[in-house]
Parts: structure tokens; sequence; C-alpha cells
């Protein structure tokens, strides 16, 4: 079964790195592009969730995409790669503290995604059926105060 991959910016090259990387690795994709914000939350409201969100927008965009998918119920446990210019690397990795898994710059190399998706690397995928599990113990998860308020 092939893993759903949300690509969101405006950057082809971006799009073609992430595919010929996931082909190189041998792992069945479906890789979805979408230009807008708008688009991509359309998406994940009403389509199977995605197991990878890469994002190639500018810092300011992509940090407001990133707040929203992190507090977004079905998106927050999914893995978000961030991608940007050399010049934006001090901000993308500030982003990385608002819930991104990485920040990549370009020209995204192929060996940089396999780093992250390798045995030893930082992601693995997880089937569908964990994520939507992994969100609703959040919505239900005591908090330190309701642990407190227990003892």
């Amino acid at each position: 079964m092939a893993d759903t991959i949300y690509y969101l910016g405006t950057e082809p090259d971006d799009f073609s790195v992430i595919s010929a990387a996931f082909k190189q690795m041998a792992r069945e994709v479906r890789l979805h592009f979408a230009a807008y914000r708008e688009e991509l939350m359309n998406r994940l409201n009403n389509e199977t969730h995605p197991a990878v969100i890469f994002i190639g927008l500018s810092p300011d965009a992509a940090a407001s995409v990133v707040r929203e998918l992190k507090g977004h119920a079905a998106a927050r446990w999914i893995p978000t790669i961030l991608i940007g210019d050399h010049t934006y690397e001090a901000q993308g990795e500030r982003l990385v503290s608002y819930g991104a898994v990485a920040y990549l710059q370009r020209p995204v190399q192929a060996e940089a995604i396999h780093r992250l998706f390798c045995a030893t690397g930082e992601l693995m995928f997880r089937p569908q059926e964990d994520g939507a599990l992994l969100s609703l113990a959040a919505g239900t998860a005591p908090t330190e105060n309701q642990h407190s308020a227990s003892r």
C-alpha cells in the first residue's frame, strides 16, 4: 500500500527531488502537490491523512502553517519537513522548534531525504491507524494539572 505525502509550495524542483528520493528508496508513495495553505488544509479535512508533509514556503508563511498543523487534531502527529533557501537557515531551524521535524536547504538533495527516512534516521512511516490513535489519545490525555489534582 502506498503512503500519501503532501508537498505545500510552488517549487517544482523540490517536488521532483522528493519524488525521485522515494523512488530511489523503492518506497511506493502518492505525492500530492498543494500550492496554497487552504488547499492543504482542505485535503487534511476531507481526504486520507498523509504519512509526511513537506513545506517549501518562506519562513513566515511556513511558521503559520506549522502552527496550524500542530494545532489540527488530525495533523498534529504528521511529521512535517521544511524546505528553504540558505539565507533562511536560521529561521528554518527556529521553525523546527515549532514542531517541524527538519529543515532541508535548497537545492534539496535526495540524500538528505534518505537520511531522514533510513533505518537509523529520524523518521519512520507510521501506519495510518497509529496516527489516528495518537490523535485520539492526545484529545483525551490528562494534563499535568489533572494528575496533580488526583493525587
